[in-house]
Formats: structure tokens, C-alpha cells, sequence
């Protein structure tokens, strides 16, 4: 009985410790004591704050709902193969966005009769979004919903989903913590273990 008991301790104990000793590894693909400087890292969504779903929301409109101004058509920025483009409209009101967060919106267009209207809520003091394409087709979006860190997207434009998203963060404070000041004479405390 004595030996069933050890056996099933050491079943339940030593996964659970494994566990432990790996929770920063879950987090980092290598841990901020082996950064030379602080670097953005990437997490899975369930780690973004207030939750991906509520910060973030796709609808369709077509064609003709988006009226966009002359000025505003000089303003979109066409795929490589100048087929498809993304328009963001300039915020129209800046100052109340500088003190908070606010709403941006980005039109993507691809040929078809409905253009795809994103929302990015929350965004942080209307810092830009972050859009790039990566090719033809494919669109990396990057909001920030506070100072350290927001989402990234990437976005089929042909097939009308996304492809990848994840939560990006700012490693600066991580790194400073985890960096070889904190091992200072009286500052072990502060060192993450």
C-alpha cells in the first residue's frame, strides 16, 4: 500500500514539477536572461488583455456604401499587384484619441462587391496600425491596445479570413527585470526565478 502510495505521488508531483520549471517557457521561446536587449515577443491571444473578440471586429459592406472621397482615394495603398488595396481613414477627432483609446477603422478591398470594414477598438493613444503586405494578397495588421503591446493579424485578402493572429508584447520591462542588475547585493528578490 505504502508503495502505491510513493508511486502515485511521484505520478502526480513530478509532471506538476516539470510544469513549473517550464511556465517560462510557455511564455518566451527562450527567457529574457538570454536577451542581449529588450525584444517585442509573441503570445497567443488568450494572453491579450480584455480579449481579442472585443477589441477587434470585421463586417462587410459593398461597394457602393463606401463612399470614399477623391482625397481619400489618393490615400489607399495598393497590393503589389495593384489589384487590391487597404484605405485607413484619418481619425477625426485626435485630441480626445490622444488622451485615450479609440476606435480605427480600415477598409480592404479585392475585386469583389462587398468591401471588408475592420475595427480596431481600444486602440492605444491613436497610435497607427501597424499594415504592411507581405505579398499579392496577404496583409500583416498590427494594432497596440496600450503601451505594452496589442495583436498582429495576418490577413488573406483572396480568400477573405485570417490566416494567424497572436498577442505581441513589449519585453522591455521583462527584460529589465530578468537582466543582470536585478542580481545585484540586495535586489535577488526583485529577480524572477
Amino acid at each position: 500500500m505504502r508503495r502505491f502510495f510513493l508511486l502515485s505521488l511521484v505520478i502526480v508531483l513530478f509532471p506538476m514539477s516539470i510544469i513549473a520549471a517550464n511556465s517560462y517557457e510557455n511564455i518566451f521561446h527562450t527567457s529574457p536572461d538570454k536577451w542581449s536587449e529588450p525584444r517585442i515577443f509573441h503570445q497567443p491571444l488568450g494572453y491579450l488583455q480584455g480579449g481579442f473578440d472585443k477589441n477587434f471586429l470585421i463586417s462587410d459592406l459593398t461597394v457602393l456604401e463606401l463612399k470614399l472621397s477623391d482625397s481619400d482615394k489618393e490615400h489607399r495603398t495598393f497590393s503589389a499587384n495593384s489589384a487590391y488595396w487597404y484605405y485607413i481613414p484619418e481619425h477625426k477627432n485626435k485630441s480626445k484619441c490622444r488622451k485615450g483609446s479609440c476606435a480605427i477603422e480600415m477598409y480592404i478591398y479585392n475585386e469583389r462587391d462587398v468591401v471588408k470594414k475592420f475595427t480596431f477598438k481600444n486602440i492605444f493613444k491613436s497610435s497607427s496600425v501597424l499594415v504592411e503586405w507581405i505579398n499579392e494578397k496577404i496583409i500583416y495588421i498590427e494594432p497596440w491596445l496600450d503601451a505594452s503591446g496589442g495583436y498582429y493579424i495576418l490577413y488573406d485578402v483572396e480568400k477573405e479570413r485570417i490566416i494567424q493572429a497572436e498577442s505581441v508584447r513589449a519585453g522591455g520591462k521583462i527584460f529589465h527585470l530578468w537582466s543582470k542588475d536585478c542580481n545585484k547585493k540586495g535586489n535577488e528578490d526583485s529577480c524572477p526565478k
